[in-house]
């Protein structure tokens, strides 16, 4: 009887380690923000522009605990900025949202700069991100087959996605000689053709190559 009482106390342990409380809850995340953004489909910002996100507790039950914001810079000179801070020492409650406001102070960049705000809370541990990007100026926009979303192309060949608008690859960072000036996606919307000013053409995705100026 003794050995089958530890057994059982051996068993109820390991069923501790292996499943620690909440294991089964199932509980949404706690932190989510509005609009949703991510680093294939980033929230555009020009010159001036601003934009402010709602950051929301999820959960029916569960407050956080004093939020921290942060905000990461690529390149750390981008001139991105927190102007407006609504969550920062903010503990939130179940079902509250706060709001962060980022602005892009600077004149139009010269290639693709981005940024990320992280509002975290230590606990529960949480985390809620947001994607922000500013470009050269935006040179063309093409739709998808359905409607259903669009891709934005600046001049230096960044591409960015919205709605059901998959991103294939982009020309960001890369030494052009000429600018871009157009772009097509294929019908399936598997892929586009970015085209420079001097008729050079670059495929991504199921987009062939067939030749350029």
């Amino acid at each position: 009887m003794r050995v089958l009482r530890m057994a059982v106390v051996a068993a109820l342990m390991v069923t501790f380690v292996l499943f620690p409380s909440g294991a089964f809850a199932g509980t949404v995340p706690l932190l989510s923000s509005n609009p949703t953004s991510t680093s294939a489909g980033p929230i555009v910002l020009t010159a001036g522009s601003s934009r402010t996100i709602s950051v929301s507790n999820a959960d029916n039950s569960k407050s956080s605990s004093a939020l921290v914001v942060t905000l990461t810079k690529n390149p750390s000179s981008a001139d991105f900025a927190v102007t407006a801070d609504g969550c920062s020492g903010v503990s939130l409650g179940p079902k509250k949202s706060c709001s962060v406001t980022v602005s892009y102070t600077g004149a139009t960049p010269s290639a693709v700069e981005t940024a990320q705000v992280i509002v975290s809370s230590k606990k529960p541990r949480a985390t809620s991100t947001s994607y922000f990007s500013a470009a050269p100026g935006i040179v063309a926009m093409s739709r998808t087959a359905d409607g259903g979303g669009y891709w934005l192309v600046g001049s230096d060949g960044s591409v960015f996605g919205f709605g059901n608008a998959s991103f294939h690859g982009s020309l960001a960072g890369a030494t052009l000689a000429h600018p871009i000036v157009a772009m097509s996606p294929t019908a399936d919307g598997g892929g586009y053709w970015l085209v420079g000013s001097d008729g050079s053409v670059f495929g991504f995705g199921n987009a062939s190559n067939y030749g350029s100026l």
